[in-house]
């Protein structure tokens, strides 16, 4: 009988733990705006962000999925990295020089248009398929980068082009 209060308020705890885990994990898969002081962006439905991302990245979001023709890569996977000291010609020729670029053209007309990238190329054995926006801002390039393995690219072209479409630097 002296063991049964401790283990109800034990059992208690952890029913309670459960569901705080629960909700916070389905609040992170949530579709959700992102602002930082030099960009915004919109994470669609789930998408995990990545707060502190890591190798010098400012925005990383993937599934939680794991792709099937690749175990090792994650359904679909999103970052925002920059290039100091550039522009988009230069990003553009070092991209063609690393292989596999399909198709590249302006998002626009206009002068400092973004630029679409599109590039498949084998990465670990597997099929990968690489969108790419670079935009202009200064000195810098911004470089949208959404990678989807072979057999995935199809089920995320809506959060592709959902997140490609919401990028955008500030002022």
């Amino acid at each position: 009988m002296e063991l049964l209060i401790p283990g109800l308020i034990l059992v208690a705890l952890m029913a309670y733990a459960s569901t705080k885990l629960k909700k916070a994990t389905a609040r992170a898969l949530e579709a959700e705006e992102i602002e930082t002081g030099e960009f915004s962006i919109s994470k669609p439905v789930g998408f995990i962000n990545v707060v502190s991302p890591d190798d010098g990245l400012l925005f990383k979001a993937y599934t939680k999925d794991y792709a099937e023709s690749a175990p090792n890569s994650r359904k679909a996977e999103a970052t925002i990295s920059t290039t100091e000291s550039s522009n988009i010609e230069q990003v553009l020729e070092e991209l063609k020089q690393t292989g596999g670029v399909v198709s590249y053209k302006p998002e626009s007309d206009e002068r400092d248009s973004p630029l679409g990238v599109r590039i498949d190329r084998i990465e670990d054995g597997t099929l990968l398929h690489r969108s790419i926006k670079l935009i202009q801002k200064g000195d810098r390039v911004y470089r949208l980068q959404f990678d989807t393995p072979d057999g995935c690219e199809e089920e995320f072209a809506i959060a592709r082009r959902e997140m490609n479409d919401s990028f955008e630097l500030k002022a």
